[in-house]
């Protein structure tokens, strides 16, 4: 009977502390995937205002086929690398 009482002690308190430990986990990522997102926001509307950024996305977008081509590639990589880096 003690061995009976012990093991539905123990299941109990391990179900609770798993349910708390994932509640925990849970909101923690919550949180952190919250806080990158809205950063990322951030930085897209940053370089979405800035004017350097539409003026030659513009010019590209208005005459692909002219040399402004490298200059967007070069332009649009360094503002993806600004992005990701944060």
């Amino acid at each position: 009977m003690a061995g009976y009482l012990y093991y539905n002690y123990a299941f109990t308190d391990t179900l609770e502390n798993t349910y708390s430990s994932s509640e925990d986990i849970i909101y923690q990522a919550n949180t952190y995937l919250t806080d990158k997102l809205g950063s990322v926001i951030r930085r897209v509307y940053a370089m979405c205002s800035n004017v350097s950024f539409t003026t030659l996305m513009s010019d590209y977008l208005n005459n692909p086929g002219s040399e402004n081509y490298t200059e967007v590639l070069g332009y649009v990589a360094d503002s993806l690398t600004e992005i990701y880096q944060g």
